[in-house]
């Protein structure tokens, strides 16, 4: 009865609750509605994800035969399929494909199933043997209009950055000649950055040291890319180590939050390495920045300028102007808040942290370490939240979760920033008039002066 509850509240709720009760036809019916009325509402997407383990793969298998129901379920299907795979052995994978697996099937649903496959150990290229004539004509076929796109000199953006995610399910030899063509300088850095998460998600070994090949020819979203793929396991890691200790990566080339990761790596190997490879480029202490940056109080600053500092620095946590992403504290008050409140926020973003913004560790059976915020927790899984991506993970899959105790916004953020930068970031997060509603916009307005 309470599925069709009119109150987002009371669904989101039960959406939990139901994540307590034993694996039924009716549980799955259940979250299924559920996740069909909340497609636009996150936290009720994520409680239905965080409830569904381990009947993932009936209800993956009921919104399937309810897609035309509801617009835009590839979110949660890539999500669902991740999970229903993760709890599959790679026979139970291919038999599952060969009963739902048609011309229709979205490729979120094909890209959640080899993300989860991988998070496992496992492979597509392993359950791929296993599928029947049909279903390997099909992906086939796919694979073949992926490639024809991309030759396409008037595709649109979006649709290259689909094909380009397509082509991930298959094997690196088979798709590296056109990943190629797309990592070179010719193509705009989202694109190609696309095609660095298409590398990564081959799961081929070679692919870290050939993704730090590319880090001198790449912009931020590609180099954001190639961060994201390398920071995942140890072996890698301790490349990107490597290239720092050589010189032959800089450390002021690093962004805040990578340093903060490295620095605070639950191996303390990892650690101790990362101090000595970025020590030229330590942040000063608290109170050199505070005297450094103390005159931009004074300083009118730019607004425009303030808004290219936040999209560039700060947009990864927070939402305003209608950039960035709700991670962070929402920044709904800061124009209430004085120049000199601001400051102190970022400066030392840990001398007073709500602690559901604190930012922890889980390592993973297969040697993962996933960091990020707790966003929820049931019985059966743990989700992370971080400036990238929602993960969710299964508790059988985790050997351990360590809290950091340090806030999610790392220290040295503002590395790179003099007075009159910080005096016009200080001006656009003051000057910006947040809409208390659900759009995320805010815009420049005159405020009263500030004490």
């Amino acid at each position: 009865q309470r599925v069709e509850d009119p109150d987002t509240r009371v669904r989101y709720q039960l959406a939990y609750t139901l994540g307590e009760w034993p694996d039924s036809e009716e549980k799955t019916q259940a979250l299924g509605q559920i996740a069909i009325r909340g497609l636009g509402d996150p936290y009720v997407r994520t409680a239905v994800l965080s409830s569904t383990y381990p009947c993932a793969s009936d209800l993956l298998g009921h919104l399937l035969s309810k897609k035309e129901e509801a617009e835009g379920l590839d979110s949660v299907l890539h999500e669902l399929a991740g999970m229903a795979a993760y709890q599959m052995s790679s026979q139970e994978a291919a038999t599952w494909l060969n009963a739902h697996l048609n011309e229709e099937a979205p490729d979120a649903l094909l890209l959640g199933l080899n993300q989860g496959l991988q998070d496992s150990g496992k492979s597509f290229r392993e359950v791929s043997k296993d599928l029947s004539i049909d279903a390997q004509e099909i992906l086939a076929e796919k694979k073949s209009e992926a490639f024809a796109v991309l030759k396409e000199d008037g595709a649109e953006v979006s649709e290259w950055e689909s094909a380009l995610r397509f082509l991930s399910l298959f094997p690196l030899q088979d798709i590296s000649g056109a990943l190629t063509e797309f990592l070179n300088g010719v193509h705009p850095d989202p694109i190609r950055a696309v095609a660095i998460e298409t590398l990564a998600a081959t799961g081929d070994p070679s692919v870290p040291e050939r993704l730090l090949d590319q880090w001198k020819v790449s912009g931020p979203q590609a180099r954001r890319a190639i961060l994201a793929a390398v920071l995942k396991n140890e072996s890698s890691i301790d490349l990107l180590l490597g290239r720092l200790e050589e010189g032959n990566l800089l450390p002021s080339e690093l962004d805040a939050s990578t340093k903060s990761r490295l620095l605070n790596h639950p191996n303390a190997e990892i650690q101790s390495r990362a101090k000595g490879a970025l020590q030229g480029g330590e942040s000063p202490s608290i109170e050199e920045a505070f005297e450094t940056f103390q005159p931009s109080l004074e300083l009118e600053g730019d607004f425009d300028e303030g808004k290219e500092i936040f999209e560039l620095l700060c947009s990864g946590c927070h939402l305003i102007n209608g950039l960035g992403r709700e991670l962070g504290p929402n920044l709904a008050l800061t124009a209430s808040r004085s120049r000199q409140e601001l400051l102190v926020n970022i400066l030392d973003p840990n001398r007073e942290v709500d602690p559901k913004y604190l930012q922890f560790h889980v390592t993973t059976r297969d040697e993962e370490i996933h960091s990020g915020m707790l966003a929820a927790e049931t019985s059966q899984s743990v989700t992370l939240k971080n400036q990238d991506e929602d993960i969710t993970i299964p508790r059988e899959e985790i050997v351990s979760i360590v809290g950091s105790g340090l806030s999610v916004m790392p220290d040295g953020l503002t590395e790179g920033l003099d007075e009159e930068m910080m005096a016009s970031l200080l001006r656009y997060l003051s000057e910006s008039q947040y809409d208390l509603g659900t759009s995320g916009e805010s815009f420049p307005t005159d405020m009263p002066e500030k004490p």
